[in-house]
């Protein structure tokens, strides 16, 4: 039997350490580092899974705040198309690639620095069940992310068939 680790159990942890001890028999590790490798891997996962939550939602904001300035740009109709494609220097835009590849960067240096947080840092290297935690709160988090981001979609892709019914009608 696994045994009880304390009176909460963490039943997971407790079964995911007994597969890694079991696991990892082949080395010639003791039990307790096997386990916290378990928590090592726990706590990169966390940081992957907090990394792509706030992609998604750098993106869900960014494409709502595109489509205000589509809205803007029909309602005032006084920006023609190459004037909007210039920026107020004169110069080409950054683009929407630019500015994802910054949204990025900030998703990748908050994660990271979520990672290298002292308390973390250290759930994250020893056989704790902290770790765990963090990582089932992130995926949480990405779930939340996903669904706003999917419910984002499908508010524009409705958005994009008025606008091309509007366009048949006046035609």
């Amino acid at each position: 039997g696994l045994g009880i680790a304390h009176p909460p159990g963490y039943p997971l942890f407790t079964m995911l350490a007994a597969t890694a001890i079991r696991a990892l028999s082949w080395t010639d590790a003791e039990v307790a580092y096997r386990v916290s490798i378990v928590s090592a891997l726990c706590g990169g996962l966390c940081c992957w899974a907090l990394f792509s939550a706030l992609v998604l939602w750098f993106e869900a904001d960014s494409s709502a705040l595109r489509e205000k300035e589509r809205a803007r740009t029909r309602s005032l109709q006084q920006v023609s198309a190459d004037q909007n494609e210039k920026d107020t220097n004169g110069g080409p835009r950054s683009g929407a690639g630019a500015a994802k590849w910054r949204d990025v960067g900030c998703c990748a240096i908050a994660s990271l620095a979520f990672a290298a947080n002292k308390r973390v840092w250290h759930v994250s290297t020893h056989g704790e069940v902290f770790a765990l935690n963090n990582l089932l709160c992130a995926l949480l988090l990405l779930e939340a992310a996903r669904f706003f981001h999917a419910a984002q979609e499908e508010e524009e892709e409705e958005d994009d068939k008025e606008e091309e019914e509007d366009r048949e009608d006046e035609d």
